[in-house]
C-alpha cells in the first residue's frame, strides 16, 4: 500500500514533496512526535541523531515531524546538532492526513500513560531519569499529542506503521535499526501437491522469489495473472527468478487448475487465510472498494478474460480480498513489496519482471 504523498517545510526549506524525500535512501522513518520542548522528544531526537552512522549504513534516513514552529525547530536543530530534517506542522495538518491521534485531555493521557505495559513503563523510567539534565521548553501545539512511525521505501510504499497507545509505546533508536532490513515472516505451507514445506527453505532455490497474493482459482482475473505469468516464465528463471502464488483454494482445486492452465509455479494454498493475516494482506470489505476507480488496466483485462474464454469457477476464501506482493532474497529478505489498493492495483507479468 501507498503511504499518503505529503508536502511539509523544514526550518530551512519549503515546500519539500515526502515522494521526492524518501528517494534519497532506502528507508526512511517518518516518525511523528511532539514539539522541540518536550524532553522526552528531545531524547528521542539526540538518540537518533547518535545513531546516524548505523541508518546511513542501513540505507536509512529520520525525518521527523513536530508541531513545533519554523524558527523554533531551527534553533533546536542547532543545539541538539540533529543530522536528520524536521518537518514543521504547526496546524497539525500532517498529524490529521496520517491519523494520528492525541489523547485529548490531561486525564486520557495520564490514564494511557497508567497503562503502560512492563516494558513501556522501564523505557519511560529510562528516559525520566534522563530528562533531569534537560530544559522544557516552549509549549507548542497539542499537549496530548500521541507519537507514531511509519516506515516506507524508496517508491513509497508502507512497510511499517505504529500509532503509539501511550508515550511509551515508542521504539528506541536500537529498537529502529533491529526492524532493518525487513524480514518476511517465515511459515510452513500446503501447495497443490505437497505438504509441509517451508518458505525459508524454498526461498533458496533461487536467488529472488516473487511471493504473489492473489484470491482464489475461480477468480478469472487471477487466472489470468497467471496464465500470464506462466507464458513468460522462461525469463523469470533466466534472471535466477521463481514465482509462488497465494491463493485461498483448496489442495485440490489448484491442483486441477494448476494442470488446466499448465502452469510451472507452485500454488500456495491457504484455505483458512492465516498467510493473509500473517503478511496483512487486507480485504476490500465490499466491490465498491475492491473494484474502486477503474483504469485502463482493468479494461484491458476485463477484455481479455472475455476474449480467452475464461470462466469463472468455484467461489472460495473472501470475495473481497484484495492482492499483495513480496519481493524476497534468498534470506527472506523483503526487497520489494506492495500491498493492492484495489484488484487493479497490481503489476503485469512484465512489470514483475523489471523489478529484478
Amino acid at each position: 500500500m501507498k503511504a499518503l504523498d505529503l508536502t511539509f517545510d523544514t526550518p530551512f526549506e519549503h515546500g519539500v514533496k515526502l515522494s521526492d524525500y524518501v528517494k534519497k535512501a532506502r528507508y526512511t522513518y517518518v516518525i511523528f512526535l511532539r514539539y522541540f520542548g518536550c524532553r522526552s522528544c528531545q531524547i528521542d531526537m539526540i538518540d537518533l541523531a547518535a545513531a546516524k552512522e548505523q541508518f546511513k549504513a542501513k540505507d536509512a534516513q529520520v525525518l521527523v515531524v513536530l508541531q513545533s514552529a519554523p524558527e523554533v525547530a531551527a534553533e533546536g536543530s542547532k543545539q541538539f546538532e540533529l543530522p536528520f530534517d524536521i518537518a514543521c506542522d504547526p496546524e497539525a495538518k500532517l498529524y490529521a492526513l496520517y491519523n494520528v491521534p492525541s489523547a485529548g485531555s490531561k486525564e486520557a493521557m495520564a490514564e494511557r500513560n497508567g497503562a503502560m505495559n512492563e516494558a513501556q513503563a522501564a523505557k519511560m523510567a529510562a528516559k525520566r531519569e534522563r530528562m533531569a539534565d534537560l530544559v522544557h521548553g516552549a509549549y507548542e501545539g497539542d499537549e496530548y499529542q500521541l507519537p507514531a512511525y511509519f516506515l516506507l521505501d524508496s517508491d513509497m510504499e508502507l512497510l511499517r506503521q505504529h500509532r503509539a497507545e501511550n508515550m511509551g509505546d515508542m521504539p528506541t533508536s536500537d529498537e529502529y535499526l533491529e526492524m532493518l532490513p525487513l524480514y518476511a515472516a517465515d511459515f510452513t505451507f500446503n501447495t497443490q501437491s505437497e505438504k509441509g514445506l517451508k518458505l525459508s527453505d524454498y526461498a533458496k532455490k533461487t536467488d529472488r522469489t516473487f511471493l504473489i497474493f492473489l484470491r482464489y482459482f475461480g477468480c478469472s482475473s487471477c487466472q489470468l495473472d497467471m496464465i500470464d505469468l506462466a507464458e513468460c516464465y522462461d525469463q523469470f528463471k533466466a534472471k535466477n527468478a521463481q514465482v509462488l502464488v497465494v491463493l485461498q483454494s483448496d489442495p485440490a482445486i489448484a491442483r486441477a487448475g494448476k494442470d488446466k492452465f499448465e502452469l510451472p509455479f507452485d500454488i500456495v494454498c491457504d484455505p483458512d487465510m492465516a498467510l493473509y493475516r500473517l503478511y496483512d494482506v487486507q480485504s476490500a470489505g465490499d466491490y465498491a472498494h475492491l473494484l474502486a476507480n477503474p483504469g485502463e488496466k482493468w479494461a484491458e483485462k476485463k477484455s481479455r478474460i472475455e476474449a480467452m474464454g475464461l470462466e469463472h469457477g468455484e467461489y472460495e476464501g473472501d470475495e473481497f480480498q484484495l492482492p499483495a506482493y513480496f519481493l524476497l532474497n534468498k534470506d527472506l529478505e523483503i526487497v520489494k513489496c506492495h500491498r493492492g489498493a484495489t484488484i487493479e492495483d497490481m503489476p503485469l507479468a512484465d512489470e514483475y519482471l523489471e523489478l529484478l
